[in-house]
């Protein structure tokens, strides 16, 4: 699995837009690529949102 890839999957709905506008914006001020901090971004939405759906499963399955 690629870390780009796993980076564009996690740009999807408004937080990807917002995402994609603060890669634009950042990619304009340094010397990184776009698409690199898009994808940096969307990693990190990505995996944000697994580890959110992962503990409320872990507090379904406590049932609290």
């Amino acid at each position: 699995m690629d870390a780009k890839r796993v980076g564009e999957a996690g740009l999807v709905g408004w937080r990807g837009r917002a995402g994609e506008r603060a890669a634009a914006w950042l990619a304009a001020r340094t010397p990184f690529e776009k698409r690199t901090l898009a994808s940096a971004v969307g990693a990190y939405l990505f995996v944000s949102r697994t580890r959110r759906m992962i503990q409320m499963l872990r507090r379904l399955r406590r049932g609290t």
